[in-house]
């Protein structure tokens, strides 16, 4: 009785969570040849005494549409892409958002329950459950897949999506045990303004320099680590 009233009151609902950012070993964002090299990861241990052990990854990387290549990013979360569309498709973006989840080291994927959480900054936001979009790839033990906001499915919860419009999109990728919130991954989409000062542009500089891009991940990687209880 003890320890059950202990549980309930959420004393041993509690994850270890820490944010890198670099590459994603595993993730294809469902697709091939998708760059997983620039991707906000976030690793969470979970405490709970019935699910210790377990270890969810979350993973998000914004990436170019029909186009070969890796976005400019800050190294951090923010990557920066231009508007329009690409070629024949006029509601679509230049550019795709990938989710990776994972959990092991067993298939305990579904003992908890993710959202995704998105939308424009200053506008409306929305929230869904990832892993019931139909051509999700990975599993058992892992889901993953690229999108884009203007698939009708994500466009219409946020009132539309414009491609040719400037703005700052922001995604949040969570996971949950029950109620409790164990750890989130959340990255931004700088359409239309220039890469800042200091940034990290070797994104565009291509896959030939790949010495000085692995300087750049230990130079500029950041962790951050919280408990939640």
């Amino acid at each position: 009785l003890t320890i059950a009233s202990l549980f309930a009151s959420g004393l041993f609902a509690m994850a270890t969570s820490t944010t890198t950012f670099g590459p994603l070993s595993g993730a294809t964002w469902g697709g091939s040849g998708i760059d997983n090299n620039n991707a906000v990861i976030t690793t969470i241990t979970v405490a709970d005494p019935f699910t210790q052990g377990d270890t969810i990854t979350l993973g998000l990387e914004a990436n170019p549409r029909f186009t070969p290549g890796v976005l400019a990013n800050d190294g951090v979360g923010s990557y920066f892409a231009s508007p329009g569309s690409p070629s024949g498709k006029p509601t679509l973006a230049t550019w795709n958002i990938g989710f990776y989840i994972g959990a092991g080291p067993t298939d305990v994927l579904g003992r908890y329950s993710y959202t995704l959480t998105y939308g424009m900054e200053g506008g409306a936001m929305a929230t869904f459950n990832p892993l019931l979009i139909g051509d999700n790839t990975g599993g058992p033990n892992s889901a993953q897949n690229s999108e884009n906001l203007g698939f009708s499915f994500l466009a219409g919860p946020i009132g539309g999506f414009n491609p040719n419009i400037s703005g700052i999109y922001d995604f949040t990728l969570t996971a949950y045990l029950g109620e409790t919130v164990l750890g989130s991954s959340t990255a931004k989409v700088d359409v239309g303004n220039s890469v800042p000062d200091g940034g990290s542009t070797f994104a565009m500089l291509g896959f030939a320099a790949c010495g000085l891009i692995a300087f750049s991940y230990t130079a500029k990687r950041r962790v951050l680590k919280t408990v939640l209880a």
